[in-house]
């Protein structure tokens, strides 16, 4: 059984493990939330230590901590009122996330296109306003690798988003997210805000122009998740709350 030391201040519990697989010292910081002093638990923690420290957490925690260690740097640059293309990359196979494909369809201008295995023959698409790329198994119902399935999400989705000169894409799964940012040569992101709970945005570079990068994990979200996405980037008025 490993060792380990705990000691208390200002609600921290930190934790210091003597024995890792890694062969070094981990310190992992426990952050008791409830008691009434946590946000300055928090800061006192984490304070000239981030490029030590990964943090995990509530979302509820992260902008006023994002305030109280970045002040007036925190960027407030919002997607508001695009005009153009919104493409959504589906990589995620959830029955949400076909639910909500199905939803989006009702919108006037959508069109899907089909990706067997995130593979994509079609090279010239209609103008529209939102653009599904959308990943299914082959004509046998064959799924492949999810790795390749996302490179070649990823590789389409960007395709699609040069051509129709989108302003937005959507990325739905994690693997299909991490793929784009290979592909686009982004090694990180700067999260910019949360577009609605749970669902952030961020701006990429694709061929040196910036483009909006929005991510929803792909289970997650109510039935008319992306057309409330859409709607949201456009200013335009919401449907109705999703269950």
């Amino acid at each position: 059984m490993e060792s380990s030391l705990i000691e208390r201040y200002y609600g921290v519990r930190r934790k210091y493990s003597a024995h890792n697989p890694w062969h070094a010292r981990v310190e992992t910081l426990c952050i008791r939330v409830s008691v009434w002093n946590y946000k300055a638990a928090t800061v006192s923690a984490v304070r000239g230590r981030l490029g030590e420290l990964l943090l995990a957490g509530s979302a509820g925690i992260t902008k006023p901590l994002a305030r109280a260690c970045f002040g007036a740097a925190v960027s407030q640059a919002v997607p508001e009122k695009l005009t153009g293309t919104i493409v959504f990359a589906v990589g995620s196979r959830a029955v949400q996330s076909a639910e909500q494909v199905e939803s989006l369809m009702q919108e006037p201008g959508t069109r899907i296109l089909r990706a067997p295995n995130g593979r994509l023959s079609q090279k010239e698409f209609p103008a529209a306003r939102n653009v599904v790329l959308k990943a299914t198994a082959d004509d046998a119902g064959g799924e492949g690798d999810a790795q390749q399935v996302a490179a070649d999400m990823a590789r389409n989705a960007i395709d699609v988003a040069r051509r129709t000169q989108a302003q937005a894409l959507v990325a739905t799964g994690g693997d299909t997210a991490l793929a784009i940012l290979t592909v686009t040569g982004n090694p990180a992101l700067q999260v910019l805000g949360d577009l609605m709970p749970g669902i952030p945005y961020a701006r990429i570079r694709v061929d040196g122009a910036l483009l909006w990068l929005v991510t929803k994990a792909g289970g997650f979200g109510g039935r008319h998740t992306f057309r409330q996405i859409s709607r949201r980037l456009r200013a335009e008025s919401s449907v109705a709350k999703s269950c």
